[in-house]
């Protein structure tokens, strides 16, 4: 339970107002270039299917709400261009951008990237020239090893996660540094970060697990792949809004996204581009990491603009994580025996990714080539979805198919907050 009363737990009045420093930024400067973005004309995502669900909770197959009666009405798009790139290939250092990690958008125009190749926070201003830096390698406050995931909490405060010391960090807007606190999963609290499963759903949201009901409605209507070893990514916006996609970003292909509200109704469809991540999805802007085909590294500022009349969500309280201790019951036989042969498959696909790493210098996602010698197949009743893959990670689950039980781990840059890297977590 952390124990700071430094912080300012209030959330920004103006949630779903125009972003100030998107405004600022209608000119570029002439240190960057900006690059064209095409959009590959992708048809839209299949009818949402009817009869799909958190297995847990839809037993017996009945429909989730909105369906096959309702789509999104709505089509929202990224700028044609970036309002805002940062990051070079040759060039001055601070512009050197690797493993960035993640980044926020300030409301006075300031971007903060997590670079996590020169273990610091690099403050840009409203038209991307390099302010200042802090942090350094090493294990003292205010110091890095890792920092993968930054966000603003309150109205003057950031929390960065860093993934190989665990822990959460608090820096004011100017680079001050507040304090920290380390961040595990317990037994009673198995996901106390941004990231965790519930059923067929990976969920990236900034609430904390008491804070979660919300969420957990919305994705009881929301509609699963037709797969049933597929997953569904849900990035839960400070709107209060759902991005819900098959692909975990990056991928190397245009990702198509169905934005949900909070009662899970469909709102819009929107696409982002190949090679990008979203770090922040705000009202009227998406900002995150490009990359090109040698792995730089550029952070982009897009517009996101909306049909008129468009309406705002609700709005969500980002508290800073920090484990709750709650009531778990003990495993029983059953689940024990149920467990059991998940725990070793997900260890024999783990033996396999660094295989096939060693052979391609990449882990894959494609599950028939890992399990393509007989011995290594997959036992009948079990599924196995990689969610992620690449050259710096991967995130996948083995599930019960009868039960719906799973175990998950994720390996390398791409660890969900709140998670220790090769744990194997079963819920």
């Amino acid at each position: 339970m952390y124990r700071y009363t430094f912080l300012i737990l209030v959330v920004p009045p103006d949630l779903d107002g125009g972003s100030p420093g998107l405004r600022m930024n209608t000119m570029l400067s002439s240190r960057w270039k900006v690059f064209s973005v095409l959009f590959p004309l992708l048809p839209f995502l299949p009818a949402l299917a009817t009869g799909c669900g958190n297995p847990e909770a839809r037993e017996g197959g009945s429909a989730p709400p909105y369906a096959s009666t309702e789509g999104p009405k709505e089509v929202w798009t990224l700028s044609d261009l970036p309002f805002l790139e940062i990051g070079v290939r040759e060039g001055e250092e601070p512009y050197q951008l690797h493993r960035a990690q993640s980044s926020v958008l300030l409301g006075d125009g300031r971007i903060v990237v997590a670079n996590a190749g020169s273990q610091e926070l690099r403050f840009f201003d409203s038209e991307g020239l390099y302010l200042s830096a802090v942090g350094e390698d090493g294990e003292g406050p205010g110091e890095f090893r890792f920092p993968t995931r930054i966000r603003k909490v309150g109205q003057d405060s950031l929390l960065v996660w860093d993934q190989r010391l665990q822990r959460v960090s608090f820096f004011d807007f100017e680079g001050r540094y507040l304090g920290s606190e380390r961040l595990s999963p317990t037994s009673e609290v198995m996901f106390p970060g941004d990231e965790w499963l519930l059923g067929r759903f990976w969920i990236d949201s900034p609430l904390l697990p008491s804070a979660r009901e919300p969420v957990r409605v919305a994705a009881e209507a929301i509609p699963l792949p037709d797969s049933l070893q597929g997953l569904l990514y849900l990035r839960v916006t400070r709107q209060g809004r759902i991005w819900a996609s098959e692909i975990r970003p990056p991928a190397d292909t245009a990702i198509s996204w169905t934005v949900y509200d909070l009662e899970g109704r469909p709102v819009a469809r929107v696409t982002t581009p190949a090679h990008f991540e979203p770090h922040e999805i705000g009202a009227d802007y998406v900002l995150g990491r490009f990359m090109d085909d040698v792995d730089i590294n550029y952070i982009r500022l897009y517009g996101l603009e909306k049909p008129e009349g468009s309406q705002p969500g609700p709005g969500l309280d980002p508290s800073p994580p920090r484990v709750e201790p709650g009531p778990r019951l003990a495993q029983t036989p059953q689940e024990g025996k149920v467990l059991a042969p998940l725990k070793s498959l997900v260890k024999s696909l783990a033996s396999l990714q660094e295989i096939h790493y060693s052979d391609h210098y990449t882990y894959t996602a494609d599950t028939e080539s890992l399990f393509s010698d007989p011995r290594a197949r997959i036992p009948d009743g079990l599924a196995v979805t990689i969610l992620f893959a690449g050259r710096q990670g991967w995130m996948g689950t083995v599930t019960d198919t009868d039960s719906g039980k799973y175990c998950a781990l994720a390996y390398g840059a791409y660890v969900p907050m709140g998670w220790a890297p090769g744990m194997l977590i079963c819920p």
